[in-house]
This record gives structure tokens, sequence and C-alpha cells, in this order.
């Protein structure tokens, strides 16, 4: 059994409400896959890239560190 190194707000919900689910999710050593990204997360994962990239071009200049570029967030993101 793996031993978590913190408890997060929703993962103590998690475990009031489905205690098996939980145990799947961060206990387990053999944990199921990640469900596929849904349309909604698709475009809240966009927005963000977008956000963080637009604030890091703001406060440190364009081109200041290609990891927050637009292109490389909304690829890893989304």
């Amino acid at each position: 059994m793996r031993t978590p190194t913190y408890l997060s707000y929703s993962s103590v919900s998690m475990f009031e409400k489905t205690p098996d689910e939980f145990f799947l999710k961060y206990l387990a050593e053999n944990r199921p896959g990640r469900l596929p990204q849904t349309e909604p997360m698709s475009v809240g994962s966009s927005f963000d890239a977008y956000v963080k990239a637009a604030l890091h071009t703001r406060l440190f200049g364009a081109g200041a560190n290609a990891e927050y570029e637009f292109d490389a967030l909304f690829t890893s993101q989304v």
C-alpha cells in the first residue's frame, strides 16, 4: 500500500464520499489509468495555458522562458 505525502481538501472529500475510490486513486499499488480528458476539461486547460502564457509574457517579457510559451503549455496540458 502506498503512503500519501499530503492530503488535499479534494482527497479528504473523496475519502468521505467514496472510500473505495479514494483507495484506488491514492493508496493502491496498481492504480487504474486516468480518465481521458473531456471537452469541458480541454476548454479549461486551454484557458489555463493562455492565461499562464499571457501572465508570464507580461511579467518577464516575450521569450524569457520557452517552457511558458503558449504553444508549449497548450501542447503539454491539452
